[in-house]
C-alpha cells in the first residue's frame, strides 16, 4: 500500500507541473498537457452516443472528454467529479466555457464514495482511473453499479510509469473476460503497450 501512495504522490506532483489533460477552451487548445490521444477518444465515445443522454466523468482531470462531448451532443447533461490538484484549473475552463448542460463536483473521490453514490447515469467515463485505486477490484464492482453502459481505458501492463504497478495487467484482464466491445486502440506515450478503451454494460 506504501509503494502505491508513493506512486500517488509522485503523479500529484507531475500533475501540478503539467496537467494530463489539454486545456480545452471555447473549442481551441490553450495549454497542452500530458495525454496523448484525447481527441481521438472523445471522437470514439461521440461516435456511439445518442442525442439526449446523461452521462458522469469519474476523474475528469481538466474535463477535455466531457467538453468535447457538450459540444458535440448539446442535449447530453454530464456531471463531473474531479479531486486532483488541478480543480481550480477545471473551475477556470468550466466557467469560461459555459457549457449549461456539465455540472462540476470537487472532491476526492474514494471507495466509499464509489459504492455510496446514489445517482444512475446512462454512460459513465471511467477513463484511466481505476488503476488509482488499491481495492481495484471492488472500485470495478462499484463504477459498474453507477451506470448503464461503462466506458473504461486503463494503462497496459507494459507502461512502467503508469501509476498502480502491482495491478494494472489484473485489471484489464478482468474486463478482457467481461463481454466488452473496443472502442479504441492506441500506443501510450513515452511508454510500450497498446492503451484500450472499451465499453461494456453496467450491472
Amino acid at each position: 500500500m506504501s509503494a502505491l501512495n508513493d506512486e500517488l504522490k509522485s503523479e500529484e506532483r507531475r500533475e501540478i507541473l503539467q496537467p494530463y489533460q489539454d486545456l480545452l477552451i471555447n473549442g481551441e487548445v490553450q495549454k497542452y498537457g500530458r495525454a496523448k490521444y484525447s481527441e481521438e477518444k472523445a471522437q470514439a465515445i461521440i461516435k456511439i452516443l445518442p442525442n439526449s443522454f446523461t452521462f458522469l466523468d469519474l476523474g475528469a482531470n481538466l474535463g477535455y472528454i466531457s467538453f468535447r462531448i457538450a459540444e458535440a451532443r448539446p442535449e447530453g447533461h454530464g456531471f463531473l467529479i474531479e479531486g486532483g490538484p488541478n480543480k481550480f484549473l477545471l473551475q477556470s475552463a468550466i466557467d469560461q466555457n459555459a457549457f449549461p448542460n456539465l455540472k462540476v463536483h470537487y472532491d476526492n473521490i474514494t471507495l466509499t464514495t464509489l459504492e455510496e453514490w446514489k445517482p444512475v447515469y446512462d454512460y459513465v467515463l471511467a477513463l484511466n482511473f481505476i488503476h488509482w485505486f488499491y481495492e481495484w477490484k471492488r472500485t470495478i464492482e462499484a463504477i459498474l453499479k453507477l451506470g448503464k453502459k461503462i466506458i473504461i481505458s486503463t494503462p497496459p501492463a507494459e507502461d512502467k510509469l503508469a501509476v498502480g504497478q502491482g495491478h494494472n495487467a489484473k485489471i484489464l484482464d478482468y474486463f478482457l473476460k467481461m463481454e466488452t466491445k473496443t472502442l479504441l486502440e492506441v500506443p501510450r506515450k513515452h511508454a510500450e503497450g497498446i492503451e484500450r478503451m472499451f465499453i461494456c454494460s453496467g450491472q
